[in-house]
This record gives C-alpha cells, structure tokens and sequence, in this order.
C-alpha cells in the first residue's frame, strides 16, 4: 500500500488540530473521572466495611443490656395501645409534612409567575 498525501488548507489544519485536542481532553478528562470512580467505590467498601463492624459491636452491646436490664412489666395490650399511638402520632406527623411540602411548593410558584409578570 502506498501513502498518499493531501494538502490541507490552513483553516482546515487548524480546525482539524483543535477538535483532536478537544477530543484528547474529553478522553483526558474520561480517564480522570474512573479513576476517581474507582478511588470513591473502594472507599464506599471501605466505610461498608467499617459500618458493618460497627452494628455487629452495637449489637453486641445490645444483647449485654438486654441481659442486664429488668424485663418489662407492660402486658400485651398496653404495649399495643402505645405502638397504635406511636403509629397515629406518625400519621398526623407525614400528613403535615406533605402539606407543609405542598404549600412550600405552591409559593414558590406562586414567586416564579409574579417574577416573569414583572419581566413580561
């Protein structure tokens, strides 16, 4: 096979260098963002690692409390009218969440057509 030559214009060699540096700096910066991928997955199993240590010695701890501590005195019906409360009290809890959220939201709009009234 025998090499064949073109002559390029100027302006085409200079549009062709700068979209080959473009493309090097996109594969630069590629290359850059595994590595720091890379770098934050071993980190992450790392602290999963340390976290799971962590709840087998708060576990641990746990079952030497529960030995040490008296045993409840609560019959059954009494723990279940407080589990209902602690659920009711949960309820009303999200139900103001969500309507606090929605209202939040509400004004925000609200702020965004006055904003584009003044700009019109």
């Amino acid at each position: 096979m025998i090499p064949e030559y073109v002559k390029l214009a100027p302006s085409e060699l200079s549009y062709g260098n700068a979209n080959l540096l473009k493309s090097q700096m996109s594969a630069i910066g590629a290359i850059k963002k595994y590595k720091e991928y890379k770098t934050s997955r071993k980190e992450e199993l790392f602290l999963k690692i340390e976290l799971k240590k962590k709840f087998g010695e708060l576990k641990e701890f746990l079952d030497q409390l529960d030995k040490i501590l008296p045993e409840s005195r609560f019959s059954e019906e009494e723990q279940e009218a407080w589990k209902q409360l602690a659920k009711i009290t949960r309820k009303k809890e999200m139900k103001k969440e969500f309507e606090s959220e929605n209202i939040s939201l509400d004004q925000e709009l609200e702020e965004i057509r006055k904003k584009l009234e003044r700009l019109q």
